[in-house]
């Protein structure tokens, strides 16, 4: 039992895992750039219409260096403990804020094109694995677990491009600061495979299946007739889907070098966007859906014990 809670602490200090057929524990460290988009839009009532579509947010484009650090190693002889932990600063970024009149997107009354370059991201997961080993040099393991994933996504510099009565006119839109924290969290089931190519060369892969809560908070700064600093919030089902692919190069004693690449595809289904007022008063509609996808590039070292 010591072991277990020793081996589990690692979930807040490392990311990754390495070698599927590896009978050790590793340890890792990997840096990257990552880009992601988010995007999610709300109806005009509960039931979906007048409009289908009010409102709808874009980040895209949003570009992340991101940091990992990771730890995996063996429970016994069938079963191994991966834990997770990953964190990005989101340097770059786009934002379009749109809203219609008419269904499916039409009479567009307002629309702003705005900056998305400050913000963070971070991830944490934690799983067991079960070893199954195919031949002596591949292995393709199941593997189950729970994660959460956050974005802190922030709007700035804003700029009203298509404006009309009762909306801000044409031009900058001054002291723009709106928040948008978006949280995944849930269970998963997914596959490690690793095959060791030659002496020193490994190939990794790995895929997971996640059934996700999502639940997001707003702050939209500029409007007075809203609460601060939770002006909305959104709650809904979704799912989710995470792959990667790696190779390994070893040198030294214990020590490989890694490259990975991972893309991650993420969907909140119909769900409740509540709105919270100044004077205290609460209204609700429909969240249609939410959107999320994300590709990492990474390098970095790893450690075997």
């Amino acid at each position: 039992m010591k072991k277990f809670l020793l081996r589990a602490s690692c979930l807040l200090l490392f990311y990754g895992s390495q070698v599927a057929y590896a009978d050790s524990s590793d340890l890792s460290l990997k840096a990257g750039f990552r880009s992601d988009k988010l995007d999610w839009n709300i109806a005009g009532d509960t039931e979906g219409h007048n409009p289908n579509i009010l409102s709808e947010l874009i980040w895209e484009g949003v570009k992340i260096f991101e940091v990992k650090a990771g730890y995996r190693g063996d429970l016994n002889k069938k079963q191994y403990l991966k834990c997770s932990f990953g964190y990005g600063w989101i340097n770059d970024g786009d934002n379009q804020d749109s809203d219609y009149k008419g269904d499916n997107r039409t009479q567009e009354y307002s629309r702003s094109n705005n900056d998305a370059d400050e913000g963070s991201v971070w991830d944490l997961s934690l799983g067991i694995g079960f070893k199954n080993e195919v031949t002596p040099d591949l292995s393709v393991n199941p593997a189950v677990g729970v994660s959460f994933h956050r974005q802190n996504l922030v709007i700035r510099n804003g700029h009203q491009t298509v404006a009309s009565i009762g909306t801000p006119p044409v031009g900058p839109i001054n002291n723009l600061n709106s928040r948008y924290k978006a949280n995944w969290y849930g269970p998963w089931a997914g596959v490690d495979a690793g095959y060791k190519a030659a002496e020193k060369l490994a190939f990794t892969a790995g895929a997971e299946l996640h059934i996700a809560r999502f639940i997001a908070e707003a702050d939209w700064n500029l409007r007075t007739d809203l609460d601060h600093p939770k002006s909305f919030e959104h709650t809904a089902l979704g799912a989710g889907f995470a792959t990667e692919a790696g190779a390994e190069y070893a040198y030294g004693e214990g020590w490989a070098l890694t490259a990975n690449a991972g893309y991650q595809r993420w969907k909140a289904f119909s769900g409740r966007d509540r709105t919270f007022f100044k004077n205290g008063a609460a209204s609700d509609t429909r969240l249609n859906a939410v959107n999320w996808s994300s590709f990492v590039f990474s390098v970095g070292a790893g450690y075997s014990f």
